[in-house]
Order: C-alpha cells, then sequence, then structure tokens
C-alpha cells in the first residue's frame, strides 16, 4: 500500500505536466485561427450588412418620393380649386368640416393640414399641424408658397418627422 500510494503522486504531477503544455500550445493557437478568421469574416459581413442597410435606404427613400409626389399632386389640386381660395379670404367652418376634416384624412392618410392667409395667419389648421412643425418652419414653408413655388417632402417637426406638401392657394 505504500508503494501505490508513493506513484500516484508522480502521475498526477505527470497529468498536470501534460495538461498545462496542452493548453499553452492549444489554446494559443485556437485564438489566433479564432482572431483570424474573424478578421477575414468580419469586414465581408460589414460589407454584406451596408450593402444590404443601403439597399433598404434606397427604398426608404423611393417611398418618401413617390408619397411626397402623391401628396404634392393633392396639395395642388385643392390649392387651385375655387372654393379654396374663397375660403381663405373668408373662412367658413362648416365648410371645412366637409370638405377637409371629414374627408381628406380619411381619404389621403392626413395627419394635418394648414392653411394660411396672405398675412401668414393660420385660417385653418387640422391636427395642431402649426404647433407639430414649429414656427420657423411653418414660416420658411409660407415664404415658398408666397413665391408660387411647390413642395413636398419630409420635414423635422418638433418631435418627429412630417411628410408635408406646401402650394399657393391661387383663383383659377
Amino acid at each position: 500500500m505504500t508503494a501505490v500510494a508513493k506513484s500516484a503522486p508522480s502521475s498526477s504531477l505527470r497529468l498536470k505536466f501534460v495538461s498545462v503544455y496542452v493548453l499553452g500550445m492549444f489554446l494559443p493557437a485556437v485564438l489566433c485561427l479564432t482572431l483570424l478568421y474573424w478578421l477575414a469574416l468580419a469586414p465581408a459581413v460589414w460589407r454584406m450588412e451596408e450593402t444590404e442597410a443601403s439597399r433598404r435606404l434606397e427604398a426608404c427613400v423611393r417611398l418618401i418620393n413617390q408619397a411626397s409626389q402623391t401628396l404634392q399632386a393633392h396639395t395642388t389640386d385643392y390649392a387651385t380649386w375655387d372654393d379654396m381660395y374663397r375660403v381663405v379670404d373668408a373662412p367658413d367652418a362648416e365648410w371645412f368640416k366637409t370638405n377637409l376634416t371629414d374627408w381628406v384624412p380619411k381619404t389621403f392618410n392626413a395627419q394635418g393640414i394648414l392653411l394660411l392667409d396672405r398675412k401668414q395667419k393660420a385660417v385653418y389648421d387640422y391636427g395642431n399641424l402649426a404647433q407639430r412643425m414649429g414656427r420657423q418652419a411653418s414660416e420658411a414653408l409660407f415664404q415658398q408658397a408666397m413665391q408660387r413655388l411647390n413642395a413636398a417632402g419630409l420635414l423635422s417637426g418638433q418631435n418627429a418627422f412630417l411628410l408635408v406638401a406646401v402650394a399657393p392657394t391661387l383663383q383659377t
């Protein structure tokens, strides 16, 4: 029994040495291979992600442009309507309700409508659009309309991006 007790520490020491030696050789090799794999693979993955992000961004831009053009066409159509021209000069709450509030939001999914008179006073503001846009943006759009320019696109409002269109109200 004494002989068995003495050989156990020797084999235990040998096992520890072999284990440390294998880990010392194996672990750096695995780390090097992992690093090389990551360095070779990561740029390819990043390129794929950038390509996909670019593709999705282009699709979003196309959708926003299409929505802007559609909104601009409807805005221009409404702006050149003789009834609109008259109601901007002489506001009529019932006309606004019938022709704008009850119809435009449902039909065109509009979340706001703002009509300004020549003095830049809000004649009609559905959806609290003037406040959501902010004074500076409202003034810039008004100046554009006064120059008889049509425009549509994204506008950074107070707390959100807004898809807006502007057109001067003209008598046909």
